[in-house]
């Protein structure tokens, strides 16, 4: 059973001055994975552009052959608060792009190819009235890992947040969705592993069907 409270007094150490750096990119399914890294502090914090190349081993997440295994993922795109690692409100979370070690991007980085459509996009709507139009919504289904049973499965249903116990929409307009629902994906993983439920993430649209 998982005991947040327990865990949260670590989450909270003093870390002497240092910067943690929780880097952030999607593996070959489409899932969410990241890796931890410390840095000094650094004066008026730090700007995507101020943070190092991180590396990690992509045959461990279906991105890279065992033989020529390292993926690096350069200076984030976006950066966010980390909202568990709270020391001195320094910490942040570092939404990447992967690519291969001679320079090319991971055959895995649809992250690119978006980034090249949405400035399209952009460039086509001309006013911030008609930029935040266009939306989509993630659907997020939560079960309690114990029971595989969502959480509140046998109360009344009007009282849930959603249609149905477990349920939750998150809307997002279209331009900004990626960066975001990603970094939305890592925390809601990130809060299961406290708290101890499994969560299901699909598109609206996929519901729909």
């Amino acid at each position: 059973m998982s005991q947040p409270n327990n865990l949260q007094k670590y989450m909270e150490l003093n870390q002497k001055g240092r910067v943690m750096v929780e880097y952030i990119w999607i593996d070959s399914e489409g899932g969410v994975r990241s890796k931890s890294r410390t840095l000094e502090a650094k004066e008026g914090g730090y700007e995507p552009k101020d943070l190092p190349i991180c590396n990690f081993d992509g045959s461990s997440t279906g991105q890279a052959p065992g033989d020529n295994s390292d993926v690096y993922v350069p200076p984030p795109r976006r950066l966010f608060a980390d909202p568990f690692r709270t020391e001195g409100g320094t910490n942040i979370l570092a939404l990447c792009d992967c690519y291969n070690a001679d320079g090319t991007a991971n055959k895995f980085n649809a992250r690119r190819e978006a980034a090249k459509l949405m400035a399209v996009l952009h460039n086509n709507f001309s006013t911030k009235e008609t930029r935040e139009e266009g939306g989509m919504k993630a659907i997020e289904n939560y079960i309690t890992r114990l029971e595989s049973r969502p959480p509140y499965w046998n109360a009344t249903v009007s009282n849930e947040t959603h249609t149905w116990p477990g349920y939750y929409r998150c809307p997002h307009t279209v331009l900004k969705v990626g960066r975001p629902l990603t970094a939305e994906r890592w925390v809601i993983d990130t809060t299961g592993c406290q708290y101890g439920f499994s969560d299901v993430l699909y598109p609206y649209e996929k519901y729909r069907e």
